[in-house]
């Protein structure tokens, strides 16, 4: 299997996850131990998106390329319950020491979302491409919520969760804070296509407040039984 790091992505790992505390040696051993545990763990390979032959089955649907990680799988126990559920098992999977995630990988954003993941596994956070464009930022975490719900990551899915909150409180009295009627309809389809657990009702009922403020217009309010 190759190696998943060269040594100038460990060292941007390391500086962006593991700055050594500076009031104790204790705390500063203990990141140490932390990051070398991580490091020098073993690795499986995880393909993101359906094969050639299998998206093209899909009518009227662009095909998008595989993804392919190679991952820690302490990490992925760590962060992910379904990825833990995964390695418990040994089953195929482990034995072939490959993973395929085939379904919900049907757009550029759902492939954006995971490179979101693997950001948040090995960094802590997530912050995508385009930073400078709020409105792809905010589909983007949208899209991370609904992976992170799927892969049952739930410090992944607040901090998804933080950031649609975070730019859906900006002050809409100005329009450019506004987030687009589009982008808004991008963020529910992501979110209501991707979950799968009754807690997407509680992000059901933030997005409705989240159209109602940023539209300033008055739509149906969700029916409490949803599921």
């Amino acid at each position: 299997m190759p190696e998943p790091f060269t040594m100038e992505e460990l060292r941007r790992i390391a500086r962006a996850k593991f700055t050594v505390p500076t009031n104790t040696s204790a705390e500063g051993a203990m990141v140490c131990r932390q990051f070398a545990k991580i490091v020098q763990s073993p690795t499986i390979r995880v393909i993101v998106g359906k094969s050639s032959a299998k998206a093209s089955e899909s009518e009227g649907q662009e095909q998008l390329s595989q993804r392919t990680y190679v991952l820690h799988i302490d990490r992925l126990k760590e962060v992910s319950g379904y990825f833990e559920g995964l390695f418990n098992f040994n089953g195929k999977e482990t034995n072939d020491a490959e993973i395929r995630l085939e379904d919900g990988f049907d757009e550029l954003e759902d492939f954006d979302a995971f490179d979101a993941f693997v950001q948040f596994l090995y960094t802590g956070s997530y912050f995508g491409p385009h930073l400078g464009d709020l409105d792809f930022q905010v589909v983007l975490s949208a899209r991370v919520w609904s992976l992170a719900d799927r892969l049952m990551a739930n410090e992944l899915k607040a901090i998804a969760k933080a950031k649609l909150e975070e730019r859906f409180t900006l002050d809409t009295s100005d329009e450019d804070n506004r987030v687009a009627v589009p982008h808004l309809i991008s963020i529910v389809h992501g979110i209501y296509g991707g979950s799968i657990r009754p807690s997407k009702h509680d992000c059901y009922l933030f997005c409705y407040e989240a159209f109602r403020l940023q539209t300033r217009s008055s739509v149906p309010r969700p029916v409490e039984g949803l599921r």
